[in-house]
């Protein structure tokens, strides 16, 4: 019922007019994040405008990459169980250099074989934001990891969707 309550809470505050951050995975994205995909790391800020993305910089406050977060986008897309968050890291190109299996729904069994394949974690690297927001999992013969086929296959699905939500935004910013 947990997921329930949430999508109840959330509807009302969306009916209401309130943000749209998730209230499945509220936590914010930590510096021990950020330092996954880039070890010199020394804060994480926050975008302002659009809850999924922060900014990545060094302790020069020079910008160092991107975290794409994949909640709320993802937040109906379901594998065994439930939910998945993930964390897609970005270099300054927006170009996905990993991605982070974060809380979880689902079967914890299930994404513990997501976290353990490195080929399915490595599978988008290199792709920027736009490439990863238009991919067609069928056409590029993405295949979920074996012994967690639907777990997988929504954490892709997830990452795909957060792509296009971040892209969709951007060019909304853009046109304003």
């Amino acid at each position: 019922a947990t997921l329930t309550s949430l999508a109840i809470l959330e509807g009302i505050r969306f009916q209401l007019g309130g943000s749209n951050a998730s209230m499945r995975f509220p936590e914010p994205l930590t510096l021990r994040i950020a330092t996954h995909f880039f070890p010199e790391a020394s804060k994480v800020v926050q975008e302002s405008g659009y809850p999924s993305t922060s900014e990545v910089r060094d302790e020069d406050d020079e910008l160092l990459g991107y975290l794409l977060r994949t909640s709320p986008s993802s937040d109906s897309i379901v594998g065994y169980q439930g939910p998945t968050d993930c964390t897609i890291g970005l270099n300054i190109d927006h170009q996905v250099v990993g991605i982070l299996i974060g809380k979880t729904y689902d079967n914890e069994e299930y994404v513990e074989t997501i976290r353990g394949d490195d080929y399915f974690r490595n599978l988008f690297n290199g792709m920027t934001v736009s490439e990863l927001g238009g991919l067609n999992l069928e056409v590029a013969e993405v295949e979920g990891v074996s012994g967690a086929t639907m777990t997988s296959m929504a954490v892709a699905r997830g990452l795909l969707k957060a792509a296009q939500d971040e892209k969709t935004f951007r060019k909304r910013v853009r046109s304003e």
